[in-house]
């Protein structure tokens, strides 16, 4: 049984449309527009998530990758009382910020950030999307979505969230899934190897969280298995 009120996040170059498979099965859907914020702080974004999201009644969030990120920043130092109202959080795809983390895998993470919110700036279309989509993480997925052109505030508002999200910039989410740990499904693609050592890392240190390995999908799972993900929020 799911809550009523399903709030989904998409990843970066995504949009709200993105959810539209779910619709039929959760008329309750709401599809946030995550890179219409992009000009928020993590801590600015933090802020909002907690008052526009969770009150009242309670929720189920999906989060796809950046989306995912941007959820556990949300619940970051949540309040007791706001916690109760959290009924799932369906996490596909989804990076984790570890404590350990060295200064050199930070620094190199966020050089390579700022150079592709750089190139958003100034790159055409076609070059972009191919180089995008020739990332080993999305070379895991058998289809991409089809590119549609950009204007300059989209452009300048992809670069932001390469710079104001990176996760070269957020604090270590390994303890906000610990707080949240039976709450959450940790779920990855069969096909991607990068987060299925992620999902059985995070598995290791926190044997309660629930992980599940999506078969026959890569990294993009809203377009590999959309059928898989309407089951993984329904369950």
């Amino acid at each position: 049984m799911i809550s009523s009120r399903v709030v989904c996040l998409h990843g970066f170059w995504g949009s709200p449309s993105d959810f539209d498979f779910l619709k039929e099965k959760f008329p309750a859907l709401e599809a946030v527009d995550v890179t219409s914020h992009s000009e928020k702080t993590l801590g600015e974004w933090s802020a909002y998530f907690k008052k526009q999201f969770i009150h009242q009644t309670p929720v189920t969030f999906v989060g796809y990758s950046q989306g995912g990120r941007l959820i556990l920043e949300g619940l970051r130092d949540l309040p007791i009382e706001q916690r109760e109202l959290i009924h799932k959080i369906v996490l596909l795809s989804t990076g984790v910020s570890f404590p350990n983390r060295s200064l050199d895998e930070m620094k190199a993470r966020a050089l390579n950030d700022q150079a592709w919110a750089q190139r958003f700036l100034s790159e055409s279309l076609e070059s972009l999307f191919a180089d995008w989509n020739n990332q080993e993480v999305l070379k895991t997925s058998k289809r991409s979505p089809q590119p549609k052109e950009l204007t300059r505030v989209q452009r300048m508002a992809l670069a932001q969230c390469l710079n104001h999200w990176s996760q070269a910039s957020q604090s270590e989410t390994l303890s906000v899934i610990e707080k949240f740990v039976t709450k959450i499904l940790f779920t990855v693609g069969q096909h991607d190897p990068k987060y299925v050592a992620l999902a059985h890392n995070l598995k290791k240190q926190l044997p309660n969280l629930k992980t599940q390995v999506v078969e026959q999908a890569g990294h993009r799972l809203l377009i590999d298995a959309p059928d898989a993900v309407i089951s993984l929020i329904q369950s």
